[in-house]
Parts: structure tokens; C-alpha cells; sequence
């Protein structure tokens, strides 16, 4: 499903993180951002991002580890794929994002390092459905002056709103 919502929950939560973003990534565009505390996130693909836009990420908080590891053919690090085959390895490289702005094309390989302590990861990206939005949705979001969907994650309870920005 495609469409535009003017929720109104965390508005101000969501521009103020839209914002922060702008500042640590201000030549980029996206249309979503997914904030996550404490992610647990084993080897993946977004494969419902949008081809040719990276994702931009970064994480805060007082916690070690927590790296980001992305595929990378030229990479100097190993991941195991475990398919149907029984697996492969997948060569990569580790990106340290603590407080430090990564931009990477999720739509390849890429993991959460184990951490500890509290960590908040931030993630800005374009899903395909973007471009699945009829010209009435894309209006909307002009007249709104843009508007961004926040994904906030907490624990198991999801919440998904719009903020203008």
C-alpha cells in the first residue's frame, strides 16, 4: 500500500531527528527514516529500498560494538550467507558509525555488530514504494512542503508518522 499520512503523534520527535540528520548528511535526499534502539540485526538485504539511493546511517548512545558490516568485494572482512547450498562467504569491510555519518547501498549484505550498553541507530533511506506513489500522493507531498516518514521502533511496538520537513 502507497499513500501519505499527516499522523500527528511524534511530529515534532520525527523533525527534530530529520534535522539532525540534515546535519550530518546535508547533500542527501531521502523520504524515510527508521530509528531503532538497541538494534539486533543479523546479515540482510533491503531489498525494498530504492535501487541507486544509499541508505545514511549513524548511531548514538553510550555502548561499544555496534558496528555496521557491508558487503563489499574489495573488503577485507568475511560474513557467512547460509542459503538453501549451505552457505557462502561474503567478503566485506566493518564501518564504525558511532557518532560518525556511513552511507552505504543496503540492498547488498550488511549487519549490526553485538553490543553493549545503549545504542540508538538512525537511518535515513528511499523505499521503492516511493515510486509507486500516484501523482495525487506526490502532490500531496509537494503542498506539504515534503513531507518524512519516521519509522520508531521500541522494543516490539512500531509506530510510523509524518513530519514535515
Amino acid at each position: 500500500m502507497v499513500g501519505v499520512s499527516n499522523a500527528t503523534g511524534l511530529q515534532e520527535a520525527c523533525a527534530a531527528v530529520n534535522g539532525f540528520l540534515r546535519s550530518r548528511f546535508p547533500s542527501v535526499t531521502w523520504t524515510s527514516i527508521a530509528v531503532l534502539f538497541n538494534p539486533r540485526m543479523g546479515l540482510h538485504r533491503d531489498i525494498q529500498n530504492m535501487a541507486g539511493h544509499l541508505n545514511h546511517a549513524l548511531a548514538l548512545g553510550d555502548y561499544t560494538g555496534g558496528r555496521v558490516w557491508i558487503e563489499d568485494d574489495e573488503g577485507d572482512s568475511t560474513a557467512w550467507l547460509a542459503d538453501k547450498k549451505g552457505g557462502r562467504e561474503l567478503r566485506g569491510r566493518w564501518l564504525d558509525m558511532h557518532d560518525k555519518p556511513v552511507s552505504f547501498d543496503a540492498r547488498r549484505y550488511h549487519m549490526v555488530e553485538p553490543h553493549a550498553g545503549s545504542m540508538w541507530a538512525l537511518a535515513a533511506y528511499v523505499p521503492q514504494a516511493y515510486a509507486r506513489a500516484t501523482e495525487q500522493h506526490r502532490e500531496a507531498l509537494r503542498e506539504a512542503d515534503t513531507w518524512l516518514f519516521c519509522l520508531f521502533e521500541f522494543g516490539s511496538s512500531l509506530q510510523i508518522l509524518a513530519s514535515k520537513h
